[in-house]
């Protein structure tokens, strides 16, 4: 069947394939939005780090305390710690956040608020994706608080 094309036939061919191929590949990129709309992917992060959200327990009497700790319970600092502080029993993964204010400069070499402005490690993906800036102030507050030092 190929014998049959004629000399002039081939150069008409490979021309009408390449046209086709750049009609494709043009309509892919037009297709293709350049400002694709923003998407919250906190929760995507969340499961593919295999967090998942926590099942609350009613009770009978709350803790005060612990009532007062629930934000590590809401942002699934729990799914790595624990917050024996605050009576709040988490995952054996991360260190019990209690000793963070004076455990954050051994590890880090930094103190614990500058930890929180700019986490590093897995919280360095994590932290700014669960918290707000105000959420982290209140967190440093309440682990200040559970190491007995004044937050400034």
């Amino acid at each position: 069947m190929l014998k049959n094309f004629k000399k002039g036939v081939w150069p008409s061919f490979v021309l009408w394939l390449g046209i086709g191929f750049l009609t494709m590949v043009s309509y892919n990129v037009l297709a293709t939005p350049s400002n694709p709309p923003a998407v919250d992917n906190t929760v995507q992060t969340v499961y593919n780090t295999g967090l998942e959200p926590q099942a609350t327990a009613p009770t009978e009497a709350p803790d005060p305390k612990t009532l007062e700790g629930d934000i590590f319970k809401q942002k699934g600092c729990v799914q790595c710690h624990s917050v024996s502080f605050y009576n709040i029993q988490g995952g054996a993964t991360g260190p019990d956040l209690s000793f963070a204010y004076s455990d954050a400069p051994k590890r880090f070499g930094k103190s614990l608020e500058e930890f929180l402005e700019k986490p590093e490690g897995t919280m360095g993906d994590l932290l700014p994706q669960l918290t707000t800036a105000e959420e982290r102030k209140q967190i440093l507050h309440l682990l200040s608080e559970a190491a007995e030092v004044k937050a400034e």
